[in-house]
């Protein structure tokens, strides 16, 4: 039985690591993660993404990430969309390929341990007896174990093979999520004390001026309707 414990764990724990279709991609993309993106993603995704204050969730078609910005057509009213980079949230679409592989993994080991607990539960069977013993014309008999192992081969042969074919129909939810980058940690100055790392900042949007993003206008701006607006802090 405690063999039995050990499989049930590893394959619960197998299952959970292969269901994990969650990613986080910092921003902003090397060249190599935005190559991937257009490689993995469908004509059809799920956009989030966020202007000002204001977050949005549409369906999205043709969906590029080529850097600084981010373009797709709204699928609904086909309208055009081109947005900062650092405006994305996240992604999500439905991937065939992504649902096959659980499926099948998912499909082969909840069937090959189904039947291996079974078989193991059957006990073991009668010794046959001695050849040429009257009235018997074939007799099989396996141990408890013999029945474990076979079940649990036959039974994630012919589970993968139906759960391959269901999960490549119905697909899997793939979720992309984008994240800032973390900050650099500081680098030692030539007296030895640390001096935080210098990067180039973008001058702020001034009272009136276009914008996508709050963080864009200068200090006590913020964007709305595509506009920095409010009364502006920064010293003239």
């Amino acid at each position: 039985m405690n063999e039995i414990r050990n499989s049930l764990f590893f394959t619960l724990l197998t299952c959970m690591l292969a269901c994990a279709s969650t990613r986080t991609l910092q921003r902003p993309l090397t060249e190599s993660e935005r190559e991937e993106l257009e490689e993995l993603q469908p004509e059809r995704v799920t956009v989030t993404w966020s202007a000002g204050d204001k977050v949005t969730r549409e369906p999205a078609l043709n969906l590029s990430v080529t850097g600084p910005t981010a373009e797709w057509t709204r699928a609904d009213t086909l309208q055009k969309r081109e947005v900062p980079e650092a405006a994305l949230r996240s992604i999500e679409w439905n991937s065939h390929s992504l649902g096959a592989s659980r499926g099948f993994l998912i499909g082969g080991l909840a069937t090959g341990l189904t039947l291996a607990v079974i078989g193991f539960a059957s006990g073991s069977d009668r010794p046959c007896p001695p050849p040429g013993t009257p009235e018997v014309f074939f007799c099989f008999s396996a141990s408890a174990g013999e029945k474990a192992a076979l079940g649990g081969v036959l039974g994630f042969l012919t589970g993968s093979i139906v759960g391959l074919v269901i999960g490549g129909i119905d697909g899997s939810k793939m979720h992309l999520d984008f994240a800032a980058a973390a900050p650099r940690s500081p680098s030692p100055a030539s007296d030895g004390s640390l001096r935080a790392p210098e990067r180039y900042r973008p001058p702020r949007l001034k009272f009136a001026e276009n914008c996508h993003l709050t963080e864009e206008c200068e200090r006590g701006l913020t964007c709305q309707a595509g506009r920095c607006l409010g009364t502006s802090l920064q010293r003239p």
